[in-house]
């Protein structure tokens, strides 16, 4: 008992410290709330611009900064920002290439304000803002690097290429037309919005959810982990991949010219209104829920400990897979159209284990431990 009073009266003390360091802080700052920033210090905004006329790639390579990218009004790259006397910016524009980078001029910062900073680095946001204006004449790279802020694009087209990196904060591409887009955060979302990519788009990111909605590209590969995709009104002419962990994956008017694949762990796995030519959907220990699916080849929907459930599937070949839970739904066409096989065990299977002969379409159900229940509607 005396122990446990001592580790009391210890973590008491600890906090009474605390407190007093934190108003002590407080204090010796005059009690502004901006002042705990260790990006504060005095503000000084800034513009820069540049003729189109040369440059082959535009590079920023910033840190702690909330990026703009939007159309320029006139014929010139222009680069609105704010320095501070901890961080400035050097820009140079040689060989082709504008550069623009954050420069730390003081290595150590006040050590109060590195504790503080973090827990009020939110503050700062309209602070570090940086917006870059890019003329609709410039047709070449793009790269925007940053660390611990938001990167936010709009009406931008006709780049041979655009790159965004970040971390810790959110990327938003909206009502853009682009031949190329990789787009990698970590611990936050992507979000794409009425969008055209011409190219491959490449999405990237950890603990943070996909948002695609009315985009099209010839190509999209994405990946997140511990969080959801959501695909709205999709079009790919090439491929589509989509994978996450421990997440949802819901997918509504998606057109794949090629392979479509859906993949996660852990999370239901929902498609309608869906066309592909090749589709591959997988989750584990969750339900896949498919309504209104047409596929020109192959589909194949597999999960472990999870129902499959569908409605109006069409397809040349259907295979669904699952264990310790059952396969429910209807096909279009009449049973006589199918050539098919269910098998499973400790279940029953409403249309017995096999089926037709001579068909151009067939379907495989297998499971353990649940029934399977097949339909048929006309379209």
């Amino acid at each position: 008992m005396k122990h446990i009073r001592g580790w009391l009266i210890a973590a008491a003390a600890l906090c009474v410290a605390g407190a007093l360091l934190a108003g002590g802080a407080f204090a010796m700052v005059g009690f502004d709330v901006w002042q705990l920033d260790a990006t504060s210090g005095e503000i000084e905004e800034k513009s820069y611009s540049a003729p189109v006329a040369g440059v082959e790639e535009i590079r920023l390579e910033l840190g702690n900064r909330r990026v703009e990218i939007l159309p320029a009004e006139g014929e010139e790259i222009a680069l609105e920002y704010t320095e501070t006397k901890y961080c400035k910016f050097e820009i140079s524009n040689e060989n082709g290439v504008l550069r623009v980078r954050t420069v730390n001029t003081e290595r150590h910062y006040n050590w109060l304000k590195q504790v503080w900073s973090g827990m009020f680095s939110g503050l700062s946001e309209a602070r570090t803002r940086c917006v870059l204006r890019v003329p609709q004449g410039y047709q070449k790279l793009l790269s925007v690097r940053t660390t611990n802020g938001s990167i936010n694009c709009s009406g931008i087209g006709q780049l041979e290429d655009l790159s965004l990196d970040t971390s810790n904060a959110a990327i938003e591409v909206e009502n853009c037309a682009l031949p190329q887009l990789k787009a990698t955060t970590t611990n936050a979302r992507i979000e794409l919005d009425d969008l055209s990519v011409a190219g491959t788009a490449v999405l990237s990111t950890t603990n943070g959810s996909l948002h695609l909605t009315q985009v099209k590209a010839g190509r999209l590969e994405m990946k997140t982990t511990n969080s959801s995709i959501d695909l709205d009104s999709v079009t790919a002419s090439g491929g589509l991949e989509a994978e996450t962990k421990n997440g949802t994956v819901k997918g509504r008017a998606l057109e794949v010219g090629e392979t479509l694949w859906l993949k996660t762990t852990n999370g239901t796995l929902t498609l309608e209104d869906s066309r592909a030519r090749v589709a591959t959907v997988e989750t584990t220990n969750a339900a896949v829920r498919l309504e209104r699916i047409s596929c020109d080849k192959t589909f194949t929907a597999t999960t472990k400990n999870g129902r499959v459930e569908f409605e109006r599937m069409e397809a040349t070949t259907t295979n669904f897979k699952t264990t310790n839970a059952s396969v429910k739904g209807s096909f279009v066409g009449g049973q006589g159209d199918y050539n098919y096989r269910c098998t499973t065990t400790n279940g029953k299977s409403n249309l017995g284990e096999s089926g037709g002969t001579g068909a151009q379409k067939q379907f495989y159900c297998a499971t353990t431990n649940g029934n399977i229940d097949i339909s048929f509607t006309q379209s």
